[in-house]
């Protein structure tokens, strides 16, 4: 299927002279087919694709500029080093038939672009991004942000359902429990989005009375949870 696949996109791609894959072309692929595409099936990408690992988990967002881009999560912390940089074990590529921003590596929420290799057996004009999620990772080059926050200022999406496995109701940091920083994360949240900030945050996260907002009664329910959580140990 992906060979066939390949061979129809090659073609259109071609006739149209896309320097991307788009979501908003005539002959566009759907989200499905792109991550068809993309995804091997196989350790030694017999089926064309372009990543593998037993173990990920892949999506695909469009972007403002009618764009899919390839979200590679569910990699495992024994992968990464201290500087956030994921390993060849974590996610292996095919570097053969495509060009990559570094060989088998990279870092946790940051984008690159895949292109086709010259001598290698890629689709042809068949370019795209990716970024790669590290699990409970915050992401970052090299130096990670600092809270859940901070990381959603940069990516027009919601960046916590990829780096943390269970999404729960007032854990904004992810650790598995309410705490005062929950709290604290939820005031940044909401001082960030009053001064016009564009924020994408987990509303299960975040939203703790469930109103619809994202505001300070939110980090107050979560304190009052704390405290009763805390008194009842």
């Amino acid at each position: 299927m992906k060979k066939f696949l390949s061979s129809i996109i090659s073609t259109v791609l071609l006739i149209a002279s896309l320097p991307v894959v788009t979501a908003n072309a005539e002959d566009k692929l759907t989200k499905e087919e792109f991550l068809d595409l993309v995804v091997s099936e196989t350790e030694d990408f017999s089926d064309g694709g372009v990543f593998y690992g037993k173990d990920l988990k892949y999506d695909a967002i469009e972007t403002e500029n009618g764009e899919y881009q390839l979200i590679v999560y569910g990699i495992k912390q024994e992968y990464y080093t201290p500087n956030i940089k994921v390993s060849k074990e974590g996610m292996n590529c095919n570097s053969e038939d495509y060009l990559l921003a570094s060989d088998a590596a990279f870092y946790s929420g940051v984008e690159i672009m895949v292109a086709p290799a010259s001598n290698g057996n890629g689709v042809a004009d068949f370019r795209f991004k990716a970024v790669c999620y590290v699990e409970n990772v915050l992401p970052g080059f090299a130096t990670p942000a600092k809270n859940i926050v901070e990381a959603s200022l940069y990516k027009p999406y919601d960046v916590a359902q990829y780096i943390y496995p269970v999404i729960t109701a007032g854990d904004t940091d992810g650790d598995g429990s309410i705490t005062a920083s929950d709290a604290s994360n939820v005031l940044l949240a909401y001082a960030y989005s009053s001064t016009g900030k564009k924020l994408t945050l987990n509303m299960t996260q975040f939203d703790y009375n469930n109103d619809g907002i994202i505001n300070s009664a939110d980090s107050s329910a979560i304190l009052e949870k704390y405290a009763e959580l805390s008194t009842s140990k």
